[in-house]
């Protein structure tokens, strides 16, 4: 019996009766020891799920080398070119990250987008995505007359383009 017991672990320097008293007393401390591990295991594996999670819920990472292929679209009536001396039909996208909008002096926004800033939109990754897909949806009556970027991919990697240019600085 004992040699059996020994194989299966239940024994252990005390011997069999103390083991099994301790265990159900629960004053056995690898059990404890498990139970903790096994709750930080958890905990890690929800901190990890939550870090795989947000980036999807917040922005991709885009492929900024791709994104300079996408703004070719963007290319004709916007700029990223910070000594732009050129009188675009929109206004330069430098610095575009965090900036408020039409805030921008110096350009005639439309009336929609001046209303659209006064209330307070600021554009982060997340409202250029949105706008970049469907730009009426974020601002009615815009004069942006461009064909909206419908793939998330391109989306992502032409913010990660503009992102590129540094976070806005008033």
């Amino acid at each position: 019996m004992i040699e059996q017991s020994w194989r299966h672990g239940l024994l252990d320097a005390y011997g069999e009766a103390n083991c099994f008293a301790r265990l159900k007393a629960g004053h056995d401390k690898g059990e404890r020891n498990r139970g903790r591990q096994t709750q930080a295991r958890i905990g890690l594996v929800a901190v990890l799920l939550l870090l795989t999670t947000l980036p999807c819920l917040a922005q991709e990472a885009g492929d900024a080398a791709h994104g300079e292929r996408v703004f070719q679209y963007c290319f004709a009536c916007h700029s990223v070119d910070p000594n732009e001396k050129a009188q675009l039909q929109g206004p330069s996208l430098t610095h575009i990250i965090g900036r408020p909008a039409a805030s921008l002096k110096g350009f005639d926004y439309s009336d929609a987008m001046k209303q659209r800033g006064a209330a307070g939109l600021v554009w982060t990754a997340a409202t250029l995505d949105t706008y970049i897909a469907d730009p009426q949806s974020v601002v009615p009556g815009t004069r942006m007359a461009a064909v909206p970027v419908r793939d998330a991919k391109d989306r992502a990697d032409l913010i990660a383009y503009l992102a590129k240019s540094g976070a806005w600085r008033p």
